[in-house]
C-alpha cells in the first residue's frame, strides 16, 4: 500500500539558529552512513532573533570550528568554512520548534526569500510571492512554486492546510520519491 502523509504547516517564529560548518568533498569521498557523500560537520553556535546579519564572521582560529567529519576525516586549512543558518518554525500539529532541516515529511512552509526566484508560470499566474516548500520523504524539500525539470511547474490549489498539486512530484537522489499532493496528503505512487 502507498504511504500517505498528512501535511501540516510550519509557522516562521522570527528566529534563526547559527552553526559553524566545515565541509570538503572534491578530493576524498565520505562514507559516513548518514552523510552526503562529502565531508561535513557543524557545531551549534546560538539562536538569534530575526535573520542572519550579513556582516557576522568567526575567526578561523576560533576553537568552536569543527575539526573532523563523523567518518574521521580531519579538516585542513584549505577545506571550506561557513557560518550556516537555519530558520526556526513552530509546527502547527505539535507546537514543536524545528528548522526545515529536521522537520518531518509533510511539513509545509512559506519561503519569502525565494519570491521572484525561479518562479513557475503557474506561480506567476497566481500572483507570485513567497514560495511554498514541502518536506518529502527521503529528506527532500520540494518547491511547489518553482519550475519543474520537465515542464512549467505545478498547478497548486487550496490553502496551506489542504493543498493539491498537479502533476505528480518526482525527485531523485539517494532516496528517490514519487508521489502526489492531494487535499493536504502526500500519497506515494
Amino acid at each position: 500500500m502507498s504511504q500517505r502523509i498528512q501535511t501540516f504547516v510550519l509557522k516562521d517564529i522570527g528566529r534563526t539558529s547559527r552553526f559553524l560548518r566545515r565541509f570538503a568533498g572534491s578530493h576524498t569521498a565520505c562514507l559516513a552512513p548518514d552523510g552526503y557523500g562529502y565531508h561535513n560537520a557543524m557545531t551549534y553556535l546560538d539562536v538569534i532573533a530575526g535573520d542572519f546579519p550579513p556582516d557576522f564572521n568567526v575567526a578561523h582560529e576560533d576553537p568552536r570550528w569543527p575539526d573532523q567529519c563523523q567518518c574521521g576525516y580531519k579538516f585542513d586549512n584549505y577545506d571550506d568554512r561557513q557560518v550556516h543558518t537555519r530558520h526556526m518554525y513552530e509546527s502547527s500539529d505539535t507546537g514543536e520548534v524545528v528548522s526545515e532541516y529536521v522537520a518531518r515529511p509533510g511539513a509545509i512552509w512559506l519561503a519569502p526569500r525565494l519570491a521572484g526566484v525561479m518562479d513557475s508560470k503557474f506561480h506567476i499566474d497566481r500572483g507570485g510571492g513567497p514560495h511554498i516548500l514541502i518536506k518529502l520523504p527521503g529528506n527532500h524539500v520540494w518547491d511547489a512554486s518553482g519550475k519543474s525539470t520537465n515542464g512549467e511547474g505545478w498547478e497548486v490549489s487550496g490553502d496551506l492546510t489542504c493543498l493539491t498539486a498537479s502533476p505528480s512530484i518526482l525527485v531523485g537522489g539517494r532516496v528517490p520519491y514519487h508521489g502526489w499532493l492531494r487535499n493536504g496528503v502526500l500519497v506515494e505512487c
